[in-house]
């Protein structure tokens, strides 16, 4: 049992590792950029994030009328 929670820990930790990994190569890749593409970088992301919150907004509403026929 504790095997398989330290298991459990050590996936956490790589995973959460590679996600910071992966926030700094993009933040220095952005760092690099000519400040247009660096806008035009954050603007694909923010519709990005958008998009992804439209598509949480939208299986919920959809669960919810599933709920309610």
């Amino acid at each position: 049992m504790r095997e398989a929670d330290n298991d459990e820990k050590n996936k956490k930790i790589a995973a959460a590792t590679l996600l910071l990994q992966q926030q700094i190569i993009l933040a220095q890749f952005i760092s690099r950029t000519e400040p247009q593409q660096r806008l035009e970088i954050v603007e694909r992301q923010n519709f990005h994030n958008f998009l992804s919150s439209v598509n949480i907004i939208v299986e919920n509403r959809a669960t919810e009328v599933r709920s309610f026929a």
